[in-house]
Parts: structure tokens; sequence; C-alpha cells
């Protein structure tokens, strides 16, 4: 008896299946990590009734394997809050599961509606709530299950609002009466949801349950997804921000505005208070699933049973005053919402971790300038605190290589900043385009690389600034290819002669980019900024982003894998392929050197950025004398060096003559000089020279011919010889 005849009751046939679905040609209700979903009624002994199928698709890394899992997984399983399992097809190479239908969907649909109340979401938390323990303590069963992928997209919604958990293709089952932590081998889940000692240590738990769903109390309470994703690129994660705020006593900044009136204040203090809880970073302090069902059944008790002397919904947030110091940026909106064309689409440029970013003409006293607003979000966790520490930042810390605050507004809870406008947008947009060339990429790094020690080392102030979250995204590009790092909102200010190590509580950054050992431990050192550099670098050596995303989940980061093909010398597998012409390799094994370096997992063999600085200004050098001999090399390549012995070219005592006599090459106080039309500028008299300094000349040139590969080094030598 092979393993599939357990559950021969349950398969059906693909041609019913194809049938319901029009051959599968139907529009998709949904898309995921296991595949594509589908709807459809089907005609069985029961009766006609709808199904939602759920075809699997081995692009995305399922195959047999999770299809098994999710049958014997939930044909064990039965709880109202469970997605029913009722039917599976296999044949061929088509595997399908065919649940019961549930018409709303998933929860990720309705965060951000405001017809969703809030004792409807207390209702559907209680629900998932109850689903996950059933999985964790089951009643009649010695299996333990972990989900392993708690999300509101993996939570489902019937006509009652009632909720269903499902997607089990990840679950790891373990008897119940087993010590609860085991080792992973492969760590599986979704960004932002997963738990970081998980994703750290690789050790599974019941707690990792837990906070994957305190992740998703704060998203039903905020109105939004714990991700911020664009066009498949990330923005940023707001699961930090979330537990910091809340901390701060500031849930205002974040809540649902709808929700505002709807919530008794203890109700929502207690529903916040549980979801922190299921966040703390100690497994030992977090809930177990039953504790917070219970807690939510008491938040929803205070909902629906007020206190009659109560009339607060929420407290007010922390207010920071703004210093008279400042009152000399100030602008009116008005003004801003007139350059802005009231912040309309047209103009918006950019979004981010912060907010919406907006261009327009502003008026200044010196004239009308193009200008960029950055219209900073409380939702995002954007609050009073986070704008006054970019201005003070900002108008502190003057660097070319910063981006120039212009002015600020404050007005009808308005928190807008105005920079100069980078006409050439972010440096991400450019990894993968061929028109950006290797020299351009080193100049960036550079004058990167010197804001960034300006930063830790500014010299002429007592106090010293970690950025946190250097990235592509958040280094801007003028016209000229002027790098300028941007984004302070995360930053944090400590005394210049402090020692270098500072503890946190709350690690925050963007994942890829984002120091391991800081997310670890919470300890923040200037080699976090290094380890994110170090990052950039690779991107920009590589031609990509360091992460993946398909259909909206993070696939990939390839911080690892880039780290491993430089270890292995197997450079030429990930560097981008536009760029291989234009460098030497020597170069390229200077700027990689310097890239890992930024990356190693110990901090104390991370260089300091006074260093990156003088390794990339030693790299730019170089790549400068070998393009620039390369384009010797082309010239002295011309045809007219397989002319005749009478038409080879004229000579002179520092150089030569190319190109039917218009272009003199030469070396002159160690520089590399070509001059047009030479013959018309230059006097019969200058023709004189000496033919044992002219052979010895020409010698040195078709040497850089002859060995292409090593051509800055023989410009090195013609200098030393003049």
């Amino acid at each position: 008896m092979s393993y599939a005849d357990d559950f021969r009751h349950l398969e059906i046939q693909l041609k019913d299946i194809k049938a319901a679905t029009n051959n599968f040609s139907d529009k998709p209700i949904g898309n995921g990590g296991f595949g594509t979903v589908y709807k459809g009624e089907l005609l069985l002994p029961d009766g006609r009734r709808m199904f939602a199928f759920k075809r699997l698709n081995r692009k995305f890394g399922q195959g047999d394997v999770e299809f098994w899992k999710e049958i014997t997984t939930l044909s064990e399983l039965s709880h109202e809050n469970l997605a029913s399992l009722l039917h599976f097809c296999k044949e061929g190479e088509e595997r399908i599961l065919v649940y019961e239908y549930v018409s709303r969907q998933s929860l990720d649909n309705y965060l951000d509606k405001a017809s969703l109340t809030w004792i409807q979401r207390l209702h559907i938390c209680i629900g998932a709530a109850r689903g996950i323990a059933y999985l964790h303590d089951p009643k009649k069963t010695q299996r333990r299950i972990l989900h392993r992928d708690i999300k509101s997209s993996n939570i489902l919604l019937d006509e009652k609002w009632t909720a269903k958990v499902s997607d089990f293709g990840l679950s790891k089952v373990t008897p119940a009466n087993q010590t609860r932590s085991y080792l992973v081998s492969n760590v599986a889940g979704t960004l932002g949801y997963c738990d970081p000692e998980y994703h750290a240590t690789g050790i599974l738990s019941k707690e990792c349950d837990v906070y994957s769903f305190g992740v998703v109390l704060f998203e039903v309470m905020c109105g939004r997804l714990c991700c911020e994703i664009e066009k498949d690129r990330l923005i940023c994660i707001l699961v930090h921000t979330w537990k910091i705020l809340s901390d701060e006593d500031r849930l205002d900044d974040i809540i649902f505005p709808d929700l505002k009136q709807q919530t008794n204040k203890d109700s929502l203090s207690m529903f916040a208070a549980i979801a922190r809880r299921c966040l703390n970073r100690d497994h030992k302090e977090r809930p177990t699933m039953v504790q917070v069902v219970r807690e939510l059944e008491d938040a929803l008790h205070h909902q629906q049973n007020p206190m009659k002397h109560e009339v607060r919904v929420t407290k007010t947030p922390t207010s920071y005053g703004f210093t008279e110091e400042f009152d000399h940026l100030k602008v009116p909106l008005e003004d801003i919402k007139l350059a802005t064309n009231n912040f309309s689409v047209d103009s918006l440029i950019g979004r981010g971790g912060s907010g919406h970013v907006y261009k327009g003409e502003f008026y200044q006293p010196g004239g009308t300038r193009m200008a960029c607003f950055k219209r900073l979000d409380r939702r995002l966790g954007q609050g009073n605190a986070e704008f006054l520490k970019e201005i003070s930042l900002l108008s502190l810390y003057k660097h070319e290589n910063l981006v120039s605050l212009l002015n600020i507004c404050n007005e009808d809870d308005e928190m807008i900043l105005v920079y100069n406008y980078a006409s050439r947008g972010s440096l991400n947009r450019y990894l993968s385009e061929p028109s950006l060339t290797w020299t351009q990429r080193l100049k960036i790094c550079v004058g990167v690389a010197h804001a960034i020690n300006f930063l830790h080392d500014p010299g002429d102030t007592a106090q010293s600034v970690l950025h946190r979250d250097i990235k592509s995204s958040h280094i801007l590009l003028n016209e000229d290819w002027t790098a300028k790092v941007s984004n302070f909102g995360l930053s944090k200010i400590g005394p210049g002669n402090q020692a270098a190590t500072y503890i946190f509580s709350n690690a925050v950054g963007t994942p890829g980019y984002c120091d391991p050992l800081y997310m670890e431990t919470g300890v923040l050192t200037k080699e976090s900024d290094v380890y994110s550099f170090g990052v950039v670098l690779f991107e920009l050596m590589c031609g990509k982003l360091c992460f993946q995303y398909s259909n909206g989940h993070l696939s990939q980061i390839l911080v690892n894998k880039w780290r491993r093909c430089y270890e292995e010398n197997r450079l030429d597998e990930i560097i981008f392929s536009d760029l291989k012409e234009q460098m030497d390799s020597c170069l390229l094994s200077t700027f990689a050197s310097i890239a890992y370096q930024c990356i190693e997992k110990h901090r104390e063999e991370r260089p300091t950025m006074a260093n990156v600085v003088k390794i990339l200004e030693i790299a730019l050098e170089q790549q400068e004398e070998f393009e620039e001999t390369m384009r010797i090399q082309k010239l002295l390549k011309s045809p007219i060096l397989n002319t005749s012995q009478d038409q080879n070219p004229i000579r002179f005592p520092n150089g030569i003559l190319v190109d039917d006599g218009n272009t003199w090459l030469a070396i002159l106080k160690g520089k590399v000089c070509e001059v047009i039309s030479a013959t018309k500028c230059i006097s019969a008299d200058s023709l004189a020279h000496d033919d044992t300094q002219k052979s010895r000349l020409i010698s040195d040139f078709l040497h850089m011919i002859e060995d292409p590969v090593h051509q800055y080094r023989s410009v090195k030598s013609v200098r030393s010889v003049l």
C-alpha cells in the first residue's frame, strides 16, 4: 500500500477541476508563494458547491514535499478557524489542493478599509489566535504544528468574517511532548513577519508563530501591511518603528485614523499591550497563544462594555517643541502646495520609509528653483521626534556629499522637509544601467564614503553620527552625478569622544543592508554603517539590488552569495557583465577586496570609513589611468600604423603624431596630453629632436599596445622616464 493510498478518498479528477475553472482561464482570485488560486463550482455526491483550487507552481520552489505536507497536516486537523482541505488532485505534473471557498478572501485586503470596524477586527484576531493555539496544543492528537508563515495574507475570511488560518506548506510537525525548541537547517517564512531570533539562529519554537501573529495584530491596528513595497522593491519594514512608538506610548501616531473614534481607550491599550508582548526579543517574555486569546477576548469585552465615565480614545502624541533657531527655515504650507500642485500625483517622484517625496518649482529670495519636498507620514512612524532630528542634524552637518536642507514646514499637522532637488533621483535606479560607467560608479562610491566618514568623524564638532540606514535608495545623484547621502530619520548622535559601541534595545534598518550583528544583538557601532556601505559597493559592482522579490515576497538576499563568490575567487560569476570590459583585473580585485572587508562578519575585521576612502580613491586614480591608456591604445591602433614605411606617422621628441597628422600624443609633466591639429600651431623649429629619445618614447607607447592588460602601469613607466 503506497503513501498516497491513505488519502485516496480525497482525490478527484483533473478534468473536473478544469471544467470548474474553465481550464484555468478564469481570472485567478489570488496568488501566493504556493501558486495561483482559482474558484469554481464542482458537482459532487453531496451536491454542487463553490470551491477554491490552489494550483502548485514549481517555479516558486513548491514541490511534492510541500503538497503532501499540506494534505497530511490538514486531513488530521479540524477546527473552525483553520482552512478546510476537502480534496486534492495529482495527475501528471499537476498538483492541486481543493479547499472550501471563503468568499471574502484574505485579511490583508481589508487592513486599510474603513468599513472593517474595530469590533470586526477584534473578532478576526480572536478567531485566528484560537486557530494557532489549536495548532500548538491540539486536544485529540499527539502532534504539534508550528505554522512558520503566519501573516495577514494567510488568514482567510468567510462570508461571516470568520477567520481561517491557511497555507501549511512551510509548517513543521513535532510530538506535543517534545522540548519546544529545536534546530532547523533552513530558515523559512516571510520577511517582516519572521521572528528575527529564528532568522538569526535557526531555532524554531512556538514563540516564533507568536511573534508573527504579533506583527499581524499591529497591522490590524495600524491599517497597513508591515512591509512597504513598490514595484517589487522593498521600501521599508515597519515592525521596529511600531515597537518603538508603542514603547513611547505614541499609539496615536500609528493607529489607523478611521479607527480612532471607534476604539475604547482600555480596549486599545489591552490590544496594543498584547501585540507588543508578542514581539519581545526574548522568547521567554512572549505570551502563549492561549494567553493571547484571553487578552484579546478581554479587549473585546471592554470595547463592547465601555465604562460610563470614559471620554478619550487614545493618548495624545508626545509634543516636541521647535526652538527659535529653526524659525528662519520655515516656509508657509501654501507655498509648498502651490509648488506641488497640492501634492498631485504628477509631482510625486518617490516614496520611502518616511513618506512621499514631491518635486516642484519653489520661490526663494534668489529666485525660483527646483526643490523636492519630503512629506512625512505619521502612519510610517514619522512623528515630531523624527522631524526634529532630521532638521537639527542637517542644519549642523554640512558636506558636499550630504543632501542640503533648504526649508521646513510645520503647519496643520503637516511635517515637510524641503531639499535641493537631485535631478537624477536615487542610485538604486541606475545599478543595472550599462550607461553608468565603472568610472562613474567609483566616483559615486568615493563621494558617499567621504560623506559617511564625515558623519563618523566630523572634526569641527564634538558629535559623531551613525546613519543606521545606508542603502542605494538613500544615495541621491544630482545633474553631474555627485552623490548625496540622505534620509537621517533613523540616525543616532553621540559624543565624538565616546566609546564606539552604543547599546539600543530596538535594532532598525533595512534587511539586506542592515548589519546582522546589530540585528542580532542590538549593539550599534560605526562598523554597522560600514557593513551597509559594503553592500552598496557590491550592488554597484554586480549591477543589481542586494535582494530579490517574487510575487510581492522577498525571495532572496544576495549578500551571502556575493561573499561566497569572493572567497571562492568566482567574482566573474556575479560582476555586472557590461562592466567587464571597462576595468583591469587588478582594479577589480582592489575594489572587491574593500567591499568584502566591509561586510566581514566580525566588526573588528571591518575597515574604518577613512580607510575605505583611501582605498577607493586609489582605485579611482588607477581606473582613470587605465581609461586614458585604453583611449591612447585605440588611437594608436589606427590604420596608419599598418601603412608602408614612407607613410609612417611624424614623430616628435615628447610624443608621436597619428591619425594622418591630425592628433599629437605626448606625455608632458607626468600627464598624457592630446593636441588636435598640432601641425597648425607648432613651429618648424620645434621639430628638431633627438633620435635616441624619440625611439625610446615610441617603444614605450608600442609597449602599451602589446600589453593592454597592464597599460596603466606602462603610463607610469613612461612618466618616470620623462
